[in-house]
């Protein structure tokens, strides 16, 4: 039993064996993260109020963005042993006012992902601004994470939207409707998504690579 199992099991109605293999995933050689012995990219103690570096190559070329997914989870089994390797992502890039600022937030999430995977925390901020810069992380396949539907409306706010999002985990919540069996929304947030989607931006509900990509613009607004 550990606290990525539970988080699991508390999103919904999953599968036992999804539970299971996130309780797995979630195990993590704690004495090596912060001994460096598990040849991470930097110490498990290190200040990470910055994002991590990746080496520069192909430095001429744009990054791509090979999917934008809403997970409250932030990092997770999931997403280290399905996603990760199915996009073939070089960089993990989770945007969060709240969680740039809480050091032991970011740890974690940097405790959850491959270690050939390179991870940035940024302000909404900063993500418009790294986004906007097609070099920013020269010739790298990013995996957007956004763990609340609110950052979404400070990115519009700032001028950005993506083109394509994949609702993945919005948790149950007071005052909530449910739209999926893992994707709740309050009345705020589903207007939100309204506001994107009228600006051009296809939200899509998906929670493995191997599931059928539902079309969340349709579900929303039935």
């Amino acid at each position: 039993m550990n606290l990525p199992m539970v988080l699991t099991a508390v999103m919904g109605d999953l599968p036992s064996q999804m539970v299971i293999d996130e309780g797995r995933a979630g195990i993590k050689d704690v004495k090596g993260e912060i001994s460096g012995t598990n040849n991470t990219d930097a110490p498990a103690h290190k200040n990470i109020n910055q994002e991590t570096k990746a080496p520069t190559i192909n430095s001429g070329e744009p990054f791509t963005i090979e999917n934008v997914r809403v997970d409250a989870r932030g990092v997770h089994g999931q997403v280290a042993t399905a996603w990760i390797p199915k996009l073939g992502v070089d960089r993990i890039v989770v945007i969060d006012d709240l969680t740039v600022k809480d050091d032991m937030q970011k740890t974690a999430l940097k405790m959850a992902k491959p270690n050939q995977v390179k991870l940035s925390v940024l302000s909404t901020k900063k993500a418009v601004e790294r986004l906007n810069e097609p070099t920013s992380y020269p010739g790298q396949k990013l995996l957007v994470i956004i763990q609340r539907i609110d950052t979404l409306k400070s990115l519009m706010e700032l001028g950005y939207h993506f083109k394509e999002i994949n609702m993945g985990n919005v948790p149950n919540r007071p005052d909530t409707t449910s739209y999926r069996r893992t994707v709740h929304l309050t009345e705020k947030e589903k207007e939100i998504i309204q506001q994107l989607i009228n600006k051009g931006t296809h939200f899509t509900a998906q929670m493995v690579p191997n599931d059928s990509k539902a079309d969340f613009d349709k579900i929303i607004q039935s």
